[in-house]
């Protein structure tokens, strides 16, 4: 087991080192900025399409830039993330899943699941949003348009798949 585990990080370090000297003269593997959130970092950063790092730490979802400046912060707990390709923050929190704008951290939409998320959001490429829930239901949720067909929930802009 620990050879294993030995040879792993051996690998990240030659791949590190073979990847060479990052931006601004930086050799691989040095500190380049840090970013405090006064608080513990409790999910996943996810990166957008402009360089934009998003993540969530007590109850706040931050948008920090590349050069590790605060870009915007939106006081709402996130436990998961995910980026639509419009660069959309999707954020699982609870029982809820929030759309955020990528401009200025505005809450889009919320929808509400039947029972908490149990895994990350996941974008489709027709901005479909898939997640799973503790109620064993993956929901499949739309951003805009109002989806029709079997598995529909009538007044609502989502489909169910499951038992």
């Amino acid at each position: 087991m620990h050879r294993k585990i030995l040879g792993s990080l051996l690998a990240l370090i030659c791949l590190g080192l073979a990847a060479g000297p990052v931006k601004a003269g930086r050799p691989a593997g040095t500190l380049k900025w840090t970013f405090n959130t006064a608080g513990t970092i409790n999910s996943t950063p996810a990166l957008g399409p402009d360089g934009t790092i998003y993540v969530g730490s007590d109850n706040k979802l931050f948008a920090v830039n590349a050069d590790g400046t605060q870009k915007w912060v939106s006081y709402t707990s996130v436990a998961t993330l995910a980026l639509g390709g419009d660069g959309t923050i999707y954020a699982g929190s609870g029982s809820k899943l929030y759309a955020f704008s990528p401009v200025d951290g505005s809450v889009k939409w919320i929808f509400t699941l039947g029972g908490a998320d149990s895994s990350t959001p996941a974008a489709g490429p027709d901005s479909t949003i898939y997640v799973g829930a503790a109620d064993g239901l993956l929901y499949a949720v739309y951003g805009r348009r109002v989806p029709s067909g079997p598995g529909s929930i009538p007044g609502t802009n989502s489909i169910l798949l499951g038992d």
